[in-house]
């Protein structure tokens, strides 16, 4: 177990008072609804929130900045106490002022979130989570601004997966799998370790096969979440489609034209492109394109994905894994007003990791619900953007 997992989670005696940690609403100033339902979802991931209750960053910021640890470190110290709140009885007046507090923060950081304007709250989590791990990591050594454009560029091109901080894609005609396979863990963590990759962090193998030579190239990346496309009308007679409909979209061969360098030829063919899930991580978040697939609109589309027992074994290669069976904790569902993200309403559905109770969060508004029954009334099946899984026997 890492280090960074044993910090127990404090136990105030207002739990004795039917206080329960992690159930209160956050109020919807100046539209960051967005905003408000991440923080909502990473409150209630267990194995990732308790790290911050029990105060395992500041340790971290001080071996790291020293007394610049409260300069260095803002987002996750604005993080943390917004989460210590959220965790402890509070005041109204207390919660806005901590996330207003955090709010300011990533402003401050990225410009681009500042103001009042509807964002995407799968990009600004991609965002987070690589800023948390870029402020924590003490093997860091790429420079920040180089660090934040490439996370963006992965975000914005909309890649199948989101390939975080560095890129480290290992590749060789030569070198077998397994090779290839104690080489990419051991380059990456040698760079990158934080309580971010030691809960996000998957891997993700893609083969590349010559038309001509049909031989593979095989390449590896980490990432931290998954995006996954529709399949396209005709390859799903329903209305609805499953879980396991996307992930066989995002896992099918793809044929791709054009000129692609192949390293056994030497030479230019069209190749056919796979990609497989590798090593799994502690938590998967999921994020279903409702906003365009391969020119399909997505968005109101009814998805079936299991609450408990999502098995991913059948798109996992490696034999090493962990452990491929996973629970959900979190839903982050995206209700639009004109068919777009221009005008549109988030909530969040989360699982509590003391109580086991689902609730509802829409911003200030919680209530307990029963997510069987809200799959029918509350439509979250059809508005479903974000998932978070946790793998079974470790958390939630």
């Amino acid at each position: 177990m890492d280090r960074r997992t044993k910090f127990p989670i404090p136990k105030p005696p207002e739990l004795q008072c039917k206080f329960v940690p992690a159930t209160v609403g956050l109020p919807n100033e100046e539209n960051t609804g967005w905003l408000n339902i991440i923080v909502q979802c990473l409150c209630n991931a267990e194995p990732f929130v308790k790290y911050f209750l029990a105060n395992g960053h500041q340790t971290d910021l001080r071996k790291k900045y020293g007394i610049n640890m409260e300069k260095e470190g803002r987002v996750v110290n604005g993080l943390a106490q917004l989460f210590q709140n959220m965790w402890n009885p509070s005041t109204p007046g207390t919660l806005r002022d901590m996330k207003n507090k955090f709010k300011k923060i990533i402003g401050q950081v990225y410009p681009q979130w500042k103001g009042d304007d509807l964002q995407d709250a799968f990009e600004f989590l991609v965002i987070l989570l690589d800023t948390l791990s870029e402020e924590l990591d003490l093997r860091a050594t790429k420079p920040t601004q180089y660090r934040h454009a490439l996370v963006w560029k992965a975000v914005w091109l909309h890649y199948k997966i989101f390939i975080p901080l560095v890129h480290m894609t290992l590749f060789s005609k030569d070198k077998s799998e397994q090779q290839l396979e104690a080489e990419m863990i051991a380059g990456y963590l040698n760079r990158f370790k934080t309580i971010v990759q030691d809960n996000f962090i998957g891997f993700i193998r893609t083969s590349v096969t010559c038309s001509r030579c049909n031989k593979d190239t095989l390449t590896f990346d980490p990432s931290m979440t998954l995006w996954l496309p529709f399949p396209m009308p005709n390859e799903n007679s329903g209305d609805a489609v499953t879980l396991a409909d996307c992930f066989d979209c995002y896992t099918a061969p793809e044929k791709i034209s054009g000129s692609y360098f192949c390293v056994h030829c030497q030479k230019e063919f069209g190749v056919v492109k796979q990609t497989k899930l590798w090593l799994t991580p502690q938590i998967w978040v999921i994020c279903l394109n409702r906003f365009g697939t391969r020119g399909v609109p997505t968005l109101g589309k009814r998805v079936d994905y299991p609450i408990e027992g999502l098995d991913l074994s059948p798109w996992v290669k490696s034999p090493r894994n962990e452990g491929n069976i996973y629970d959900l904790f979190g839903v982050v569902t995206y209700s639009s007003f004109d068919g777009s993200l221009n005008r549109g309403y988030y909530a969040a559905y989360c699982k509590n990791p003391v109580d086991h109770a689902w609730r509802k969060f829409s911003d200030e508004r919680v209530e307990i619900v029963n997510l069987d029954v809200a799959y029918s009334k509350e439509k979250i099946q059809e508005e479903a953007y974000v998932l978070f899984y946790t793998r079974r026997g470790h958390a939630n």
